[in-house]
C-alpha cells in the first residue's frame, strides 16, 4: 500500500494494535518486519506510542522515509506534530535468528533492498 490514498488499508494502525495487545499476554512479544521504509516508520511510529508496548530496540533513529512538513499529520490512525515526529525514535532491531528469509526477501536484499524488523515486548 504505497500510495497515500490507500495507507488506510495498512494493517498496523492504532485501533488494530490495541486490539493485538488486548489478546497479548503480559511479557508476550510483537515482532514486524518490512520492506517498504515508510511503512516501517508508520508502524514504528504506531507501536512506539502505545503505553502498553515496550520497543526492544536500543538504538534511536530519526524518520526518513515519512515527509515532515510544519504541520500536524494523522499516521496510522494517530495524529503527530511536527515536533513529535522530528526527535528521534526507539529504532528497529537486527534481524532475530528465529526468523528465517524468505525467499522475497533474499531476492529484495541482493538488489540491495533493505528489511526493517520491529520487535515490542507487552509491559
Amino acid at each position: 500500500w504505497h500510495k497515500k490514498r490507500h495507507h488506510k488499508r495498512r494493517l498496523i494502525q492504532e485501533d488494530f494494535i490495541t486490539l493485538l495487545v488486548s489478546r497479548l499476554k503480559s511479557g508476550g512479544y510483537i515482532h514486524l518486519a518490512t520492506d517498504w521504509h515508510h511503512y516501517a516508520e508508520q508502524m514504528l511510529l504506531v507501536l512506539n506510542q502505545h503505553p502498553k508496548l515496550e520497543n526492544s530496540s536500543k538504538q534511536l533513529v530519526l524518520l526518513e522515509a515519512i515527509e515532515l512538513s510544519n504541520a500536524e499529520q494523522e499516521i496510522g490512525g494517530i495524529v503527530f506534530s511536527h515536533e513529535h515526529l522530528a526527535k528521534p525514535h526507539a529504532g528497529y532491531v537486527e534481524r532475530p535468528a528465529y526468523r528465517p528469509i524468505t525467499k522475497f526477501e533474499n531476492r529484495g536484499l541482493k538488489l540491495g533492498h533493505g528489511v526493517w524488523d520491529l520487535l515490542y515486548q507487552k509491559r
